[in-house]
C-alpha cells in the first residue's frame, strides 16, 4: 500500500474573490509557510518533542497555509501511530521522491506529521528519510534535555529551523 495515498486531503475548490479573506490560513501559518519554502524540500517532517498534539495540528495549517499560499500542490500525512510496514513503506517512497520542492510547480510538496521521536523512534526514520524536518517545541512541556536528544537522534543537519508554542491549558 502506497502510504503516501493513505490521507489525501479533500481541498474544495478555489474560493471566489468575495470569500478569499475569509478563507486565508492564520497569520501565524502564512508566515511559517514563508519561511519554511525559503529552503528546497519536497518532504518535510514535523518532529515534536515531549508530548501535545502540535505536530499535526501544525502540519495541518502549514499544509492549508502551503494549498493557498503556493504555486504546486500540498499534502499532509499524519504518521502518529502508523504500523511498522506502512512506516516501511513510507521510508522508501520518500527516499525516491525528487529532493527540489522550488523548481517544479507541479511538484506535489509534502508534510508529515509524527510522534515525538524519544517515545516512538520509528518518527526517526521517516524524518531521516524526508528532505528536511521542523522542530516543534511545546514550552513549558517539553524540556531542553528531550528537545538535545531529539535532535541528535534525527541528525543536526536535517532540520531547517524549529517552531515554538505556548503550552495549552488543560
Amino acid at each position: 500500500m502506497n502510504p503516501l495515498r493513505q490521507r489525501e486531503p479533500d481541498f474544495a475548490t478555489a474560493p471566489d474573490e468575495s470569500d478569499a479573506r475569509a478563507q486565508l490560513p492564520t497569520i501565524d501559518a502564512q508566515q511559517l509557510w514563508f519561511r519554511v519554502r525559503l529552503q528546497e524540500w519536497s518532504s518535510l517532517v514535523i518532529v515534536p518533542v515531549g508530548s501535545g498534539g502540535t505536530a499535526a495540528e501544525t502540519a495541518s495549517r502549514l499544509c492549508e497555509a502551503g494549498h493557498v499560499l503556493s504555486e504546486g500542490p500540498v499534502s499532509v500525512l499524519h504518521a502518529e501511530r502508523m504500523e511498522p510496514s506502512a512506516i516501511a513503506d513510507l521510508m522508501v517512497e520518500l527516499s525516491n521522491r525528487p529532493k527540489s520542492g522550488r523548481t517544479a510547480a507541479d511538484q506535489q510538496r509534502l508534510v508529515i506529521s509524527v510522534d515525538p521521536v524519544l517515545t516512538n523512534p520509528l518518527g526517526t526514520g521517516i524524518a531521516q528519510a524526508a528532505d528536511a524536518a521542523l522542530l516543534c517545541v511545546e514550552l513549558q512541556k517539553a524540556t531542553l534535555a528531550d528537545a538535545r536528544a531529539t535532535i541528535e537522534l534525527v541528525g543536526r543537519e536535517r532540520f531547517i529551523g524549529s517552531v515554538l508554542f505556548r503550552a495549552r491549558k488543560s
